[in-house]
C-alpha cells in the first residue's frame, strides 16, 4: 500500500492499496472515476469450489482513514477473496463488478448476479508462508449456465482490506504464491 501523495490526500483518496486481481484495469477512470477503474472477473467455464495459496503479510505503521487521519489502535490487513457470477444481467447486457460493489461481501450475496463467494475472516500478520483455505458458498450454479460461459470469476488479493474506501496503511505489504483454484467435476 502506497501514498498517493498530496493529490491524493487533496482528493480524499491518500493511498492507493496494492492489488493483483483477475479481470483488466480502466486507465482513462482512474481521476474521473476511480472505482469503476477496477474491474473485476474473466470469463469461466467451470464451477469453482475451493481456492488454497499461501500468503506472507506485514501491515504498514500506521493507519489512515480517507481524510488522511491516523487512526489510532486500528491495524491494516489484507483481503483474499473469490467471487463466481453472472456476467450478463437480466436484459442480456454485459456485467462486471467493480470496486464500488464488489468489496461490499458482508452484503454480495444480496446482489443476484453473485452465486458464490470464497473468503476467510481474517489474515493475521505473518513474516512465514501460511497456507490457506477457503470454500466457494452460495446459490446452486445451473451446469448449462457454466458450459455456455455466462459467469466470470474475480480472485482478488489485496494489501489493504479498505482500500477501494482509500483506507489502510502505507507500507502494508501482501505476498502470495502458489494459488489453486478448484473446480467442480
Amino acid at each position: 500500500t502506497m501514498s498517493t501523495g498530496e493529490l491524493g490526500k487533496s482528493m480524499s483518496k491518500p493511498i492507493a492499496s496494492g492489488n493483483l486481481y483477475t479481470g483488466r484495469f480502466i486507465v482513462e477512470y482512474t481521476l474521473l472515476n476511480t472505482l469503476k477503474a477496477t474491474e473485476f472477473g474473466v470469463m469461466w467455464d467451470r464451477e469453482p469450489v475451493r481456492m488454497t495459496g499461501y500468503y506472507k503479510f506485514q501491515p504498514g505503521k500506521e493507519f489512515i482513514n480517507s481524510k488522511s487521519e491516523v487512526v489510532k489502535d486500528r491495524v491494516d490487513e489484507p483481503y483474499i477473496y473469490g467471487v463466481f457470477y453472472r456476467n450478463t444481467d437480466p436484459d442480456g447486457k454485459q456485467y462486471f463488478l467493480y470496486a464500488d460493489d464488489v468489496l461490499d461481501l458482508d452484503r454480495i450475496e444480496d446482489n443476484p448476479q453473485v452465486y458464490k463467494v470464497a473468503r476467510l475472516p481474517s489474515f493475521p500478520p505473518t513474516d512465514q508462508w501460511t497456507y490457506f483455505e477457503m470454500f466457494f458458498e452460495g446459490r446452486d450454479v445451473p451446469e448449462e449456465m457454466v458450459a455456455n460461459k455466462d459467469f466470470n470469476l474475480a480472485i482478488v488479493f489485496s494489501s489493504s482490506k479498505y482500500g477501494a474506501e482509500f483506507e489502510g496503511a502505507v507500507g502494508s505489504t501482501l505476498y502470495v504464491d502458489e494459488v489453486q483454484v478448484s473446480y467442480k467435476k
